[in-house]
Formats: structure tokens, sequence, C-alpha cells
């Protein structure tokens, strides 16, 4: 019975959380699917990189997974965007994340975990991100069951799933 109402409670207040937006500019264009779109490794901003890996990890996998029947590849660029030549940048689509705001909070049974994950797509001659993509996210756990680190991880991971598939919808509706 304990077990339902620990079920129930994290359900309902997970229906309280923040929204995740999707924000598009008026210059979003169809994006060509011949050239791979470059994805920098995403920013830890006071998050453990455990964290960060697991999201990045499992985004790069899950977004060629959904891309490849749209014609959609993703390549990791391990530079900084700052690192290459502006020129290079101007002419590609790119994306560039940052993993912010990795709280937890602990009682003798359970937690509360949450983390804002933020995406970016740039697209040629456009200065500022054309898509732009907010996850404030939080989940409730059981410390019988997962230490505030794997919960953690396991946010991030499901996370990157949500982010990969928003994106590549995104991506399809343009074209």
């Amino acid at each position: 019975m304990t077990k339902r109402w620990a079920v129930l409670l994290t359900l309902l207040l997970s229906a309280c959380g923040s929204a995740v937006s999707i924000d598009t500019s008026d210059s979003f264009a169809p994006v060509p699917t011949a050239q791979p779109i470059l994805v920098m490794p995403v920013t830890p901003i006071m998050c453990p990189e455990e964290v960060s890996e697991a999201f990045f990890d499992r985004l790069i996998t899950r977004l060629n997974s959904l891309g490849e029947p749209h014609g959609y590849t993703f390549v990791i660029l391990k530079q900084a965007p700052t690192s290459l030549p502006p020129e290079s940048l101007a002419t590609r689509t790119y994306a560039t994340g940052e993993l912010f705001g990795c709280l937890e909070e602990t009682g003798c049974c359970s937690g509360e975990i949450t983390m804002t994950m933020r995406l970016d797509l740039f697209q040629p001659g456009n200065s500022e991100p054309t898509l732009r993509m907010r996850y404030p996210v939080e989940r409730f756990f059981d410390l019988e069951t997962a230490t505030p680190r794997q919960a953690h991880t396991s946010l991030a991971a499901d996370t990157a799933e949500k982010a990969a598939t928003d994106l590549i919808e995104a991506l399809h509706k343009t074209n």
C-alpha cells in the first residue's frame, strides 16, 4: 500500500512541475539532410560530470536512431564553438546545450532531484538559436532503490530521450 501512495504522490507532484518550452524563431528553416548536424557536448554547470555524460550519450544515440528514417545524421563536435573559425560554423547547422541546476534533497526514506536542460539549434546565417528547447525536470525517488546520483543519471537519460524526440519532430515539421 505504501508503494502505491509513493507512486501516486510522484505522479501528482510531477504534474505540478515546470513546463517544457520549445521555441522557434521566425528564421527557423528546413534543415537539409545532406550535411550532418553537429552536436557539441553539453556544458555541465554545477552538475556532476557523469550526469551530463549520461545525458549526452543518450541524446546522441537517440538523435541518430530517430533521425535516420528522416535522413538526419548527428556528429559529435568535440571542440568548443569558440575554438573554431567563425566561418566554419556560419555554414553549418549545429546544436549546443547546457545541463544546470542539479539539486537534490533527501530525507530518511526518499528524495527529490531537480535539474534543467537547455538545447539550442543554430542554423546557417543565424547568430542566435533558431530553435531553443528548455526542460526543467524533477523526480522523486526511494532511497532504498536508488542513490541520488543514480536518480540524477536516470533523469538525465530520460530527459535526453524526450529532447531527442522533440528535436527530430521539430526538424521533420520544417521539411
